[in-house]
This record gives C-alpha cells, structure tokens and sequence, in this order.
C-alpha cells in the first residue's frame, strides 16, 4: 500500500488531470531543476517514465534522486521531435545509467500494438 506520492511534471495541465484522478495523491506542477523536493520530501522509490528522453541533463536529475532509493525509469528505442535522446538496445541503456545504482538491470519491451520498444531500468541508487 502507498502511504503517501507526490508526482512532479512541469505541465500545470498534467498535474490538474493527476489531481481529478488520484485526489489522495500529492501532485507538483515544477521544474525538476529547481525544485527542493528531493531534498525534503521523504521517499524510498523515483519512477521517470517518459521523462529522461526529454531532458538533455538526464544524468542532473538521476544525481538528485538519493543513494538507497529504489528506481524505476523507462526510456525509448526510437527517434521522437521532442526526443532528446534514444537507445539503440539495453547494452546503449546500461552504459549511460548503470554507473548511478546497484543491482541494476533493464528489459526491453514493445509498446501494444507498436512496432516501438522501451527499456524499463530499474536499480538501487548509489
């Protein structure tokens, strides 16, 4: 059971929609790069789904998140206009992001219904 979320985007659009569907839930409208809520708001796992292929100082980010917090991410195999980046396969993944955890690992998998692959990482922060 969740005992407490709290979700970031930098779309006030998102947030509200977030907000109207899980009203129990803390939702953020920021900008990761200035907000202090790594640093003061407790939490044990960071999910980054459809985030880190869109932002050019990914790797910013994954230093923010704090050592022993469990991590879930995705990232894509295909270009995209908003796409800063893709990866080509897991080996592309894993040289990037292994260097930030422990324990860490990815698995590709296909979209439903899309000829798209996504890696899904996940790991144990440094």
């Amino acid at each position: 059971m969740i005992q407490s979320y709290c979700g970031l985007d930098f779309s006030k659009t998102r947030i509200e929609q977030a907000r109207r569907h899980c009203p129990a839930y803390r939702f953020e409208a920021v900008d990761v790069f200035q907000t202090r809520l790594f640093e003061h708001y407790h939490y044990d796992v960071a999910i980054a789904t459809e985030f880190l292929e869109h932002i050019e100082h990914d790797l910013d980010v994954i230093r923010f998140i704090r050592p022993r917090t469990y991590f879930v991410g995705t990232v894509p195999n295909f270009p995209y206009v908003s796409h800063v980046r893709h990866f080509q396969d897991c080996d592309e993944v894993t040289r990037r992001y292994a260097p930030f955890f422990t324990d860490f690992k990815v698995d590709a998998f296909r979209a439903k219904g899309h000829e798209k692959i996504f890696f899904l990482l996940e790991g144990i922060k440094i």
